[in-house]
């Protein structure tokens, strides 16, 4: 079997684990990686796979060299166009907005450093090379499966579904189903869970005989999870929401501005000696300039946003429609919410589609105090809404849901927690609760209103213990497709892990994709049998 992974900046070793032990089920595998990584831990990265004896890999290419190259191709309308006509959406320039570089101009109210020279041009330069670089590395290995990076936001992730489809590859990435420590495999950049929707239809329809005990304790253990009022605790714990109310922290906060212009400035200054600047890239001064610009507005951002003047005290009397804001540029958004990337726009439909009596509350996410910021604009323009809330950052998020008349989002926890919780919700995006038919997806801004009003009546209508029959069958589902990790933080790479605890994870990703391998009913030589 040839596999093709994709390797990330921090939780590489994970990949490699999981190499070694998918070669100790399919011998005389050959095994091949596409390498993404931040400039500063690229010598570690390349140390490590230098070193290691445990599997030979025909090859593994950066990614931003191979980025580099596609400034070379000349732009191929055909070729953009075949490739357009083979998207669900048919659309180029969704795909584009999904970057974060390419893309950039597509990023409303976010301060991100320009890192490409975006004109009309060169986007789409860049997006015939990279198609034309990456089916070149899959003819050239030619895979039988590929295990892309979990929710890399960029053209590529597209790219490769593609590829994969036209190849007939099976594209495998492992997600979080949002319950617990449970992942699965999903095959699309949509993160959609075909097997597990499948099987929860068959098993509420009765059409398999299952024992329910393990779902039902599983539905007990979230229904107390939600009224425990530890949970957001542990939840909030992960961020430094910190009062700059003295005269000590806020000289703190000068010296984090003043330590960033100095690394900074070393950065620039390294990057001259070097004479390095990718083909393509904006150049090391504007790089400069624009790193210390986000840097510094993302301290005015983490001091503003923490201060409780800055955000209205919540009244629970008061009807009202929450929305989480969801951090920016991410996966969620970028990529599975795309047509959304503006959440201004998205809260100002919102207020411009609730009933007279009620508010649309708006909480920020605990996120942004370590990493993304925002527009100085952004917080200013939510609350010249006149029938807007935006909410203290620290305000318990399950209360918030469990008070409200309904919640809205593109995708997220809060929406599954507010079904759990009997509340309408209001998507915006593919989520993993969409089979369950107790949440309606916004298809036409111009009927939201209506779907609102609709969507509140028709929720009413279900009882206690059909929705609980729903969530138990859909649980049950999980747990036959699903595998738990033991470190979910460092599965996604949202928290650095220890070399023990990359192997661990490694190993229970590949049992878990032999067994699924197995479910979808491809041998060992990866083929699917008809």
């Amino acid at each position: 079997m040839n596999i093709l992974l994709e390797f990330t900046t921090i939780n590489y070793k994970m990949w490699h684990s999981l190499a070694k032990r998918l070669n100790e089920f399919y011998p005389g595998s050959k095994f091949a990686g596409i390498r993404g990584c931040s400039p500063t831990l690229r010598n570690e990265q390349t140390y490590f796979f230098k070193a290691q004896q445990d599997i030979k890999y025909e090859f593994l290419l950066w990614n931003h060299e191979i980025m580099n190259e596609a400034f070379e191709y000349e732009i191929d309308f055909e070729e953009l166009r075949k490739f357009e006509e083979k998207l669900p959406h048919k659309s180029l320039w969704r795909v584009i907005a999904a970057d974060r570089g390419l893309g950039h101009a597509f990023m409303h109210n976010v301060v991100w450093p320009k890192t490409v020279n975006n004109t009309y041009e060169n986007i789409l330069r860049v997006f015939v090379g990279l198609l034309n670089k990456y089916r070149e590395i899959f003819d050239r290995f030619k895979p039988d499966l590929f295990l892309p990076a979990i929710a890399m936001g960029s053209v590529t992730v597209f790219i490769f579904e593609q590829i994969c489809k036209e190849r007939k590859i099976p594209y495998l990435v492992p997600s979080n189903v949002r319950v617990k420590n449970i992942f699965a495999f999903s095959s699309d950049t949509q993160l959609r869970f075909p097997q597990i929707d499948e099987t929860y239809k068959e098993i509420y329809e009765g059409r398999i005989n299952i024992d329910f005990s393990p779902a039902q304790k599983l539905y007990s253990e979230l229904m107390n999870e939600l009224e425990n009022p530890q949970y957001f605790d542990r939840v909030n714990s992960r961020f430094d929401i910190v009062r700059y109310d003295s005269f000590l922290k806020k000289m703190r906060l000068l010296a984090s501005a003043i330590k960033l212009i100095i690394r900074q400035t070393l950065s620039l200054v390294n990057m001259l000696l070097r004479r390095s600047n990718n083909k393509g890239h904006p150049g090391n001064f504007t790089t400069y300039f624009s790193s210390i610009s986000e840097g510094i507005q993302f301290l005015l951002q983490k001091y503003r946003i923490s201060n409780p003047n800055f955000t209205e005290k919540i009244n629970y009397k008061q009807k009202y429609i929450y929305y989480p804001l969801h951090i920016s540029p991410e996966y969620s958004t970028q990529v599975q919410g795309t047509m959304w990337l503006d959440q201004l726009y998205l809260i100002e439909l919102l207020a411009k589609s609730i009933p007279c009596d009620w508010k649309v509350y708006v909480k920020e996410h605990p996120g942004v105090l370590v990493c993304r910021t925002r527009s100085f604009s952004f917080y200013k323009k939510i609350k010249n809404l006149p029938n807007v809330r935006l909410v203290p950052i620290d305000t318990d998020m399950h209360q918030l849901i469990c008070n409200a008349e309904m919640v809205a989002v593109i995708t997220g926890t809060s929406g599954w927690e507010a079904i759990q919780r009997g509340k309408p919700v209001i998507t915006f995006a593919d989520n993993m609760w969409d089979v369950l038919d107790l949440s309606r997806k916004c298809t036409d801004v111009e009927m939201l209103s209506k779907d609102l009003h609709d969507e509140i009546h028709r929720i009413k209508q279900i009882s206690h213990d059909e929705r609980k029959k729903r969530i138990v069958c859909l649980l049950a589902s999980m747990l036959m497709h699903g595998f738990n990790v033991s470190y979910p933080n460092q599965l996604v790479y949202t928290e650095p892990g220890t070399d023990d605890e990359y192997e661990v994870l490694g190993k229970e990703v590949a049992d878990a994709l032999k067994t699924h391998l197995e479910y979808l009913k491809i041998d060992k030589g990866c083929k699917l049998v008809c």
